[in-house]
């Protein structure tokens, strides 16, 4: 291990265009001891990095950190080419809140507060934040009108979600109209104990008609757990996809509503089944996370030819093309600095008539191997991820800390990136030579990254690249 309590104790970041590279430290890392943690030293020690010990949580003397949340991340002290497994702001496209907001306002140019027009966007359900009055009252509308209705009020569910909760805890199946006004306004008592306020989060119409899979002749609910890599946002962001795995429900799927308050009918996750008793059986546990194309083979065992198609030759298209929209509705918004990346766990969920639907993003995805599916895909997955974090930004690369550290442009948000002079300073003869160098340095990490991705690891699949005019589905 590095070095001794005296040279790994934390203390900020020189001032000036100070970078990891330039210290000793580029090939020293720590990890949290939580989440998949052993799979990160694993992939690190292979590579000959230099672990510090658990109790420099603290330490600034680093050349990457992985842990599992931002507050365990100092971004003052940050020095760039300093790789954190954390963009800071990465909470507008990993809260319920946050995802809904960008995909809106790139989707639908929704930036006046209360517009009740342009609510539909793109690959999520119909979905309305409840912090926002006029999507309260539209959600209302829609559940009165359907009540009035009366034979249609049965066929509306709404699943609520709370605000920045993870893991399926605080998710409500809800139906009818008195349980949706508590949600949106709250009720009030006489009695300060039974009172209840407003709920803040999201509520989406559940999808009535997913597409089952009937593994042991049960049909029971399944999710798609995906990942992307933004493995590199400064100069210019790179961006992957791996395929991940399957999560199933271990109840028969019932909508009634005596089945509506029963989590595990309705939920996949993984933290929500291992709850039920059923989860202790080691066949159910098997049962639970599944491979992608296990699911399209038990689909065509029973019948379902047009779903396991779709699944084993345009899901990763759908899915693909669904992460670039994401990444180009964030990326006005994300912070952006040399030695930011993030493995994020993207949930989708497929309609009977196999249609593509986007339930979140997640930072922090669960790397627990708790079966042999698992145990097989998760350490490939952790590997790849350092592996093309250091191909696309790692200490090796002395392009982009030279062209960081000229730049003058690290830390920022909004578009980020080594912006041209004349959206920065004006015109004259500055401007001239800060595009020239906008140029160069974007075709030398062009031809840099064209080389070192032409072979990806394992499942991984480049779908962004800023740099090569790179986007998934477009020439």
């Amino acid at each position: 291990l590095l070095a001794s309590k005296s040279s790994s104790s934390s203390g900020g970041a020189q001032k000036g265009n100070r970078s990891v590279s330039d210290t000793k430290d580029s090939k020293v890392y720590y990890v949290g001891q939580s989440n998949g943690w052993k799979l990160v030293k694993d992939s690190l020690d292979r590579r000959g990095w230099q672990q510090l010990p658990f109790e420099y949580q603290f330490s600034t003397r680093f050349g990457l950190k992985w842990v599992e949340r931002r507050s365990q991340i100092d971004y003052r002290s940050h020095i760039p080419g300093q790789l954190v497994c954390h963009i800071p702001n990465n909470d507008c496209i990993c809260t319920k809140v946050g995802l809904l907001a960008t995909l809106r306002e790139f989707f639908c140019k929704r930036s006046v507060p209360g517009a009740a027009e342009n609510r539909h966007i793109p690959w999520m359900p119909e979905t309305f934040d409840l912090e926002d009055p006029a999507d309260c009252v539209a959600l209302i509308d829609i559940q009165t009108a359907a009540t009035a209705a009366k034979d249609a009020a049965e066929q509306l569910i709404w699943i609520y979600k709370p605000a920045s909760n993870n893991r399926g805890r605080g998710i409500r199946v809800v139906s009818g109209l008195e349980a949706l006004r508590e949600i949106c306004y709250g009720k009030q008592t006489d009695d300060p104990e039974t009172t209840v306020a407003p709920s803040k989060g999201i509520v989406q119409r559940y999808l009535r008609d997913p597409l089952l899979v009937e593994p042991n002749g049960m049909r029971l609910k399944f999710d798609i757990r995906c990942y992307l890599l933004i493995a590199r946002n400064f100069p210019f962001t790179a961006a992957f996809y791996h395929p991940g795995y399957c999560r199933l429900a271990l109840k028969a799927y019932d909508t009634s509503l005596s089945a509506l308050s029963d989590i595990c009918v309705h939920l996949t996750n993984a933290s929500i089944q291992k709850k039920d008793p059923l989860y202790k059986s080691d066949d159910n546990k098997e049962l639970q996370i599944q491979s992608v194309s296990a699911i399209a083979d038990s689909m065509e065992r029973n019948g379902l030819t047009e779903s396991a198609d779709y699944i084993r030759n345009k899901l990763d298209h759908d899915i693909q093309r669904c992460m670039v929209d994401i990444l180009k509705a964030s990326s006005g918004k994300l912070l952006r600095k040399h030695g930011y990346f993030d493995l994020l766990g993207c949930d989708f969920m497929l309609t009977a008539s196999n249609e593509l639907n986007l339930l979140e993003v997640n930072t922090n995805p669960a790397l627990s191997r708790d079966n042999s599916t698992l145990e097989v895909l998760l350490p490939a997955v952790v590997d790849g991820c350092i592996e093309l974090v250091l191909r696309c930004q790692g200490p090796d690369r002395s392009s982009i800390a030279a062209i960081a550290k000229n730049s003058g442009e690290n830390a920022s948000s909004g578009n980020g990136g080594i912006r041209k002079s004349s959206e920065r300073i004006g015109l004259g003869s500055g401007a001239v030579r800060r595009d020239s160098m906008y140029s160069e340095c974007k075709e030398q990490i062009k031809l840099e990254d064209e080389a070192l991705l032409k072979e990806l690891p394992g499942q991984y699949q480049l779908i962004y690249n800023e740099a090569m005019g790179f986007e998934f589905g477009h020439s």
